[in-house]
């Protein structure tokens, strides 16, 4: 986990841009000159036991058939009727997703209200641990909602038909320091969650991963704000700037 801006996880982006942009809440002004904890991380153990349980959960029980795991060398792929799960053994990342609905542009469904979904979601995250817990350094919450939507060539936004309601969650740092704590936005994909909830308040999909904590490697100073800008712009050579603005965050690849 290195201290730089990065990029989404464009896995479940495809096609599109996120729903949300991480921000930064400091309850305590960081000063340009300080330094910060590099943590050093870990992987969770990837397990079948583990991923028949997110299963099973996100069929609610429904479905008594036998679940058939392929082991594709990087990743384990579980199926349970249709729910279908990945596990990147490398970073312990989850990715599921109902075959049959998930991004399906031929179905025209009945959504929830936003709320009814956050409902549904933070029970199956809360209930299979699906979000890291919060401690010293960890701050999981909900960060907001997005959508899958499809429109017809006219761009008439009256014509979209919605199929799915995401609900997101996000991971900060809250940072120590001697007037109180910093929150730290964690960025590149590796802290970012996503529940889909379709037809009827279904869960027909998710994505998460995240490396716990374990312990600081080092402390790295912090490069001022303007320096870091600047190298920016020389990096784009002559592309012209016309708006630039930048943020501290903490970077976990997905």
């Amino acid at each position: 986990m290195r201290r730089c801006n990065g990029r989404w996880w464009g896995r479940w982006w495809r096609g599109g841009a996120p729903g949300f942009a991480c921000s930064m809440l400091l309850l305590a002004p960081l000063a340009w000159g300080e330094q910060l904890p590099v943590f050093q991380i870990s992987s969770e153990p990837v397990s079948e036991a583990r991923g028949a349980q997110v299963l099973s959960a996100a069929t609610g029980g429904r479905v008594n058939a036998k679940i058939q795991t392929i082991d594709r060398g990087s990743v384990l792929v579980q199926t349970l009727g249709a729910k279908q799960l990945e596990i990147e053994k490398a970073s312990g990342g989850l990715f599921l997703r109902d075959t049959a609905r998930l991004w399906n542009t031929e179905l025209r469904p009945k959504l929830p209200t936003q709320e009814e979904a956050r409902k549904i979601a933070d029970r199956f995250v809360l209930e299979n641990r699906l979000l890291p817990p919060n401690d010293k350094y960890v701050i999981a919450d909900f960060a907001g909602y997005s959508e899958t939507a499809i429109s017809p060539d006219s761009g008439d936004p009256h014509e979209k038909t919605q199929l799915d309601i995401q609900v997101n969650y996000s991971v900060q740092l809250a940072i120590e320091r001697e007037a109180g704590f910093a929150r730290v936005p964690v960025v590149g994909g590796g802290g970012d969650f996503k529940v889909a909830i379709g037809e009827g308040g279904e869960l027909i999909g998710y994505t998460g991963v995240w490396r716990p904590i374990a312990g600081v490697a080092a402390m790295a100073e912090l490069i001022p704000q303007r320096e870091a800008e600047e190298r920016y712009r020389k990096s784009l050579g002559e592309m012209k700037v016309t708006k630039l603005d930048s943020y501290l965050s903490y970077y976990s690849p997905p």
